[in-house]
């Protein structure tokens, strides 16, 4: 047995073993890792918070102008109307109807119009075969129908009736 006689703060320590170097090691490398990745989430959920806050902060500001924007669309798409000038998303009914007022023969005659997004139906009477053929070519020959198609053409009391349908194109109102 071993006496040591010296002061104990002169005295040596016994030395730490390797196992227990070896598992604080292992918790300090298990650890850091962990904590630095949670600070760092902690500081971008900060940042994303306070980015967040100045957004909606700015929406709120933005709020009122809004409904500006909106009466201002409403007011351009008015002063568009009272000066004659087409109005996007809608259809000029006016411009089709002088094409077909411009093409249609004298003989022939109208009983029914129809008219959706792409196609426009003319029902009428004429008194020859000849003069449906001829205002189907007219149709075809226009800048603002095109495909005319011939759906049916019967023999009835006073003449013969038809319907021909005919595709639209874009056009501008003049």
């Amino acid at each position: 047995m071993k006496i040591n006689l010296l002061p104990q703060e002169l005295q040596q320590r016994p030395r730490r073993s390797k196992t227990t170097l070896i598992i604080l090691l292992s918790i300090i490398c298990a650890v850091v890792p962990l904590a630095l990745y949670s600070l760092n989430l902690v500081t971008t959920v900060e940042t994303l918070s306070s980015q967040r806050n100045a957004l909606e902060a700015r929406a709120t500001k933005l709020l009122p102008l809004d409904g500006l924007l909106r009466e201002r669309a409403a007011l351009e798409q008015e002063l568009r109307r009272i000066e004659g000038e087409p109005i996007p998303g809608q259809t000029r009914l006016l411009v089709y109807l002088d094409e077909l007022a411009r093409l249609m023969p004298d003989s022939l005659f109208i009983s029914d119009l129809s008219l959706d997004e792409t196609r426009f139906t003319v029902r009428g009477v004429t008194p020859t075969y000849a003069l449906s053929a001829e205002f189907l070519k007219l149709l075809a020959g226009s800048e603002v129908f095109s495909a005319p198609t011939l759906s049916f053409l019967n023999s009835e009391t006073g003449g013969h009736g038809f319907e021909i349908t005919v595709q639209i194109r874009a056009v501008t109102a003049p």
